[in-house]
């Protein structure tokens, strides 16, 4: 862009001086307030660059959208094998009771055929 006074001299070529020192004033200013091509440029490649980068972040998304998905099927086939485990966990402890029970009748049973077995030893005796 010229200089001002450049401007202003070129001006007053078809102007008065007055009138040309105020129209290239006003013509400095008005090109100060304009968006430059490099900055344009700039602005351009910048929007490209993020375009690109929230391409690459929706596609990371996606990904972990899957993978989350994937997570939750597999939470939820842990969770329906605990429920499982829990049941037999549970039976095996019914199954532990009954054992324990038998044990005890078994107990009395042995206790009674000791006793038996005593009496018999001292019926043979006395025969």
């Amino acid at each position: 862009m010229l200089f001002q006074s450049e401007m202003t001299h070129k001006l007053q070529a078809a102007f008065e001086p007055n009138q040309a020192e105020v129209l290239a004033e006003v013509i400095t200013r008005v090109s100060e307030d304009l968006v430059k091509t490099s900055d344009f440029n700039d602005l351009t490649s910048i929007v490209k660059d993020l375009a690109v980068a929230q391409q690459d972040l929706t596609k990371e998304v996606k990904t972990l959208s899957k993978e989350v998905k994937t997570l939750s099927q597999e939470m939820q086939k842990l969770t329906v094998a605990q429920q499982e485990i829990a049941k037999d966990v549970q039976k095996l402890s019914v199954a532990q009771q009954d054992t324990a029970k038998d044990v005890q009748t078994l107990s009395k049973e042995m206790q009674k055929l000791s006793v038996a077995q005593q009496d018999t030893a001292k019926d043979v005796q006395k025969l």
